[in-house]
């Protein structure tokens, strides 16, 4: 038979539960009392921040701004600047007049450089002129050549009833069949328009007119030896346009009068003139007696 052996001691610790609950409860207190503070700062802020805005993410609390006061001053409303209009200037019914008359004038003097253009340029094919509309008319002769050069309105003047009377000057070179061009003297045409329609309307093939050319006088002065200042300026105006050769100087009432041979860049000597005083500077020639 087995002997039995006594179960050993069993030992009970004894559990300080009163100690253990007290313990619990002061931390359930202190937590409690941190919860509440907590809470009122939060309504400190909520407090103090703008109604409407969005909570700001939470993180480190900060000391809240002190509170700007601003003194809002009504302004009364600004009185706009009185503005002056100048009325606008009353024209005379002669000035009126005046000014569409030069309107005129210039348009009459357009027409007259068109046709005479138009009227005296021939190729040498026989074509014919917008100019002569009418086919009776007599014209350019086949392989005959006319070059206008230039045209020149001398003056244009009212004789009533929307028309005007236009005087101008052409500058032509000619040429017949085989041969070369050569240049006319200058010829004149009288030309009449009616502006009244749109566009101007020639009356009627240029009438031939008399030409009168400016008067050119001779040259003046006693030939004298200038200072050399006065001819360096000369030969300095009249190099702009070529190159200087001959230069003659003239003594007229304390001014200088200084011709130049000047060759132009096609090989051709022209002469021309500039007035000097007696430092080498531009003037203008005296005025001539009767």
């Amino acid at each position: 038979m087995t002997d039995r052996q006594p179960p050993p001691d069993e030992y009970f610790e004894h559990i300080p539960w009163d100690e253990l609950m007290a313990e619990v409860e002061s931390r359930r207190r202190t937590t409690l009392r941190w919860g509440a503070g907590i809470v009122g700062v939060l309504a400190v802020v909520a407090a103090v921040a703008w109604p409407g805005r969005p909570s700001p993410p939470s993180g480190p609390a900060t000391e809240a701004p002190a509170a700007t006061v601003t003194t809002v001053t009504t302004l009364a409303p600004e009185t706009p600047p009185t503005v002056t209009t100048a009325p606008p200037p009353v024209w005379a019914e002669a000035d009126l007049r005046a000014v569409e008359s030069k309107d005129l004038e210039r348009a009459a003097a357009g027409a007259a450089e068109w046709v005479l253009r138009e009227l005296f340029t021939a190729d040498g094919g026989g074509d014919r002129s917008a100019v002569l509309v009418d086919p009776d008319l007599p014209g350019p002769q086949p392989g005959t050549r006319s070059f206008v050069e230039w045209v020149s309105v001398s003056s244009v003047r009212d004789v009533g009833a929307g028309r005007y009377s236009v005087q101008a000057v052409v500058g032509r070179l000619v040429a017949a069949p085989g041969e070369e061009y050569r240049r006319i003297p200058p010829q004149a045409f009288r030309l009449l328009f009616d502006l009244s329609t749109d566009p101007p309307t020639l009356l009627d093939l240029p009438a031939p007119s008399a030409f009168t050319p400016p008067s050119v006088p001779a040259g003046v002065g006693e030939p004298a030896q200038a200072p050399d200042d006065v001819v360096a300026a000369a030969t300095e105006v009249f190099a702009r346009f070529g190159e200087v050769g001959t230069v003659q100087t003239f003594a007229v009432g304390g001014r200088w009068r200084v011709v130049g041979g000047v060759v132009d860049p096609g090989g051709v000597t022209w002469p021309l003139v500039v007035w000097l005083d007696g430092d080498g500077n531009e003037v203008d020639p005296p005025p001539r007696g009767p």
